[in-house]
């Protein structure tokens, strides 16, 4: 048997399919079936999916005050932190003038 008779008897006997196509419409039909049922579901579960998204929300608001709380306490405790440093400060200051004072001759003119 030659190359040619094996090749034609081939394409004689082999039909041509749609195979991938059929198999993407069928596929197509399966996704689309799947969104209607996902949609149906979430038509009727919309009143139960509103409150989770409302819980979802507030969780979230709790949770961004929380932070918000957070970082205006550390700012407060920086600040706090800074004045009682500025007022050690000024204290220390003041008792080196006093001692330079004493130390000097102009305590004794008084």
């Amino acid at each position: 048997m030659s190359w040619m008779n094996i090749m034609d008897s081939v394409s004689k006997t082999a039909k041509p399919t749609n195979s991938f196509m059929d198999g993407l419409s069928s596929f197509g039909g399966k996704v689309g079936g799947y969104l209607d049922d996902g949609m149906s579901w979430a038509n009727k579960n919309k009143d139960a999916l509103g409150t989770i998204g409302g819980l979802a929300q507030g969780y979230m608001q709790y949770d961004m005050g929380q932070k918000q709380y957070d970082m205006q306490k550390k700012a407060f405790d920086y600040n706090k932190a800074l004045s009682a440093r500025s007022k050690r400060r000024e204290e220390d200051q003041e008792d080196s003038y006093a001692l330079g004072f004493q130390n000097s001759e102009l305590s004794k003119a008084y």
